[in-house]
């Protein structure tokens, strides 16, 4: 068979397999809730949010990911809380008081003593008593 014939039927296996992807990855998407979807949109853009260059705009998403309620934010919200902005670091405790994060708890325990912010050191005074 010349090669160029074997080139064709590659690129033509190819898109077969990419358009059954994309055909079956709609489906799945079709038989999903909306708030499953809603949830599924909003978590992915309020995690990408977290690494925004604006503070206002990391602070926001710290926030909002509290009020979702998946564990799955926890992680996120825990590496928020070295955030080098004060506003970030009081939303993301906020966040994992929201959440009551018991995994949070020591991590909590000692932003509330240490951090030179009183507003993020009250902030994860309130978390702590959220989640006890």
């Amino acid at each position: 068979m010349p090669r160029h014939a074997q080139s064709g039927q590659a690129n033509l296996t190819t898109i077969l397999l990419l358009l059954g992807l994309v055909v079956s990855g709609v489906w799945v998407w079709k038989r999903l809730s909306p708030d499953m979807q809603d949830l599924i949109i909003d978590q992915a853009t309020l995690k990408r949010a977290l690494g925004d260059k604006q503070h206002q705009v990391r602070g926001m998403a710290a926030s909002h990911l509290g009020v979702i309620g998946d564990d799955a934010a926890v992680a996120h919200l825990l590496a928020a809380l070295e955030d080098d902005h004060a506003y970030v670091r009081s939303s993301a405790a906020l966040g994992l008081g929201r959440l009551r994060a018991s995994a949070a708890k020591d991590k909590l325990a000692y932003v509330s003593k240490e951090d030179w912010d009183q507003t993020v050191r009250s902030r994860a005074r309130e978390a702590l008593e959220r989640i006890r």
